[in-house]
């Protein structure tokens, strides 16, 4: 796949080098076409190839709670979106919630990248949107992050 990344917070030197360089390693050697209503055989593909390298199935914020993350390994959340536009706002929260609660200490938030997303269907959230909205929102959206769009 190709990557294109971004930087929140500090999060391309926060987020733990090797969790980095396992998750680019999945994605450089995942071969994946982009297609009209991929998302849910991507999403599957890509959270089975994370398994192996020590993510873990759906993160629940709180016990008391239906609210969850994509997944979660080792002090650090990941946050893989291939929804509609507003969904991304919730991932936000939910970001900034499990880092304000010491829960985690940085993200890798996994989206589509603006081309990618068009051919997956109509209003697909897109790492050029994702990205702007998270810059807007820097001093509210503390937690350090690393933004890899896929295509």
């Amino acid at each position: 796949m190709k990557i294109e990344t971004f930087s929140h917070c500090e999060g391309d030197s926060l987020v733990d080098p090797e969790i980095k360089s396992n998750v680019l390693k999945v994605l450089d050697e995942t071969n994946f076409r982009i297609h009209h209503g991929c998302a849910n055989k991507l999403r599957k593909l890509l959270l089975s190839q994370l398994k192996r390298v020590g993510w873990s199935g759906d993160f629940m914020l709180d016990a008391n709670s239906q609210i969850s993350l994509t997944s979660y390994n080792d002090e650090h959340v990941l946050c893989f979106q291939t929804g509609n536009m507003s969904r991304f706002y919730a991932d936000m929260i939910k970001l900034q919630y499990v880092y304000q609660n010491r829960k985690a200490k940085g993200a890798i938030y996994l989206i589509p990248s603006k081309e990618a997303a068009k051919k997956m269907g109509s209003n697909i959230a897109h790492f050029t949107r994702f990205t702007s909205e998270i810059s807007l929102f820097k001093d509210i959206i503390t937690i350090p992050t690393l933004v890899i769009g896929i295509s």
